[in-house]
């Protein structure tokens, strides 16, 4: 891949220093790209997200040996508050929204995590509510009251409003309906297409991340097993094997 925002090069990392979570990683994330990381649950796609991101630390996690970059500058010793104020933003799994604030309240938590001037900061909550207008009709509702699709919008809306180069996604469909999965996914491509937005996402659903993203790396037991561009992966006949567990046949 050219012109890479993101690199990862023989990345291991654990937790509480015994517990192996990923082992000789690496992997690119270009400009502009929607990238999807694959696997079962358990492969190592959320430890390559925090790993990326900078948020190891939190669950007693820690690189090892390796480096990651960002926009060509070493990660490891960055303060995740910092690389968001770079442009570099998590979505962690599971929405993460704050119940007892509404849902306009959560999107500005948003913008005051990297100080914009109140003029602004209306600017982009507008701009929030033209990408995502369910949000806009339930503005006034507690965060906790909201659907899980809903939710999961809101967490990428509070995320989208710090105007981010590169919105890290950790399993957007996880617990929610077909038909909403398929709205965020479509949410996901306009966002990249038109805005010019890179994702990166960990997700259990192979089909659908497949469908939308432009290149993949499918993850077991902490290694990267398989890679390519994702409309070729998805023509291979034994991925669906593979990811069950079945292994796959070289082609």
């Amino acid at each position: 891949m050219a012109n890479k925002i993101i690199s990862m090069n023989n990345v291991c990392a654990s937790y509480q220093g015994v517990i192996i979570a990923l082992q000789d990683i690496s992997l690119s994330v270009e400009v502009g790209a929607i990238v999807a990381l694959l696997g079962a649950n358990g492969a190592g796609k959320t430890t390559t997200l925090k790993s990326m991101s900078n948020l190891l630390s939190a669950e007693n996690g820690e690189i090892t040996s390796g480096t990651v970059r960002f926009d060509g500058a070493d990660t490891k010793n960055t303060d995740a508050y910092k690389l968001v104020n770079s442009g570099l933003i998590q979505v962690l799994e599971g929405r993460r929204c704050f119940p007892h604030l509404s849902v306009e309240e959560n999107l500005l938590a948003g913008a005051y995590a990297v100080g914009v001037s109140k003029v602004e900061t209306q600017l982009r909550l507008k701009t929030i509510y033209n990408w995502l207008p369910r949000l806009k009709s339930r503005r006034e509702s507690l965060a906790g009251l909201t659907s899980g699709g809903e939710q999961q919008m809101l967490a990428i809306g509070r995320a989208l409003i710090s105007k981010p180069r590169v919105v890290l996604l950790d399993e957007p469909s996880m617990g929610l309906a077909p038909i909403i999965v398929k709205e965020i996914f479509e949410i996901i491509r306009h966002l990249n297409k038109d805005e010019g937005t890179t994702f990166v996402l960990a997700e259990q659903n192979l089909n659908m991340a497949l469908k939308y993203s432009d290149y993949a790396y499918v993850l077991e037991s902490g290694r990267i097993v398989l890679e390519g561009q994702a409309a070729e992966l998805i023509k291979r006949n034994d991925i669906q094997d593979f990811y069950l567990g079945g292994g796959i046949s070289e082609k």
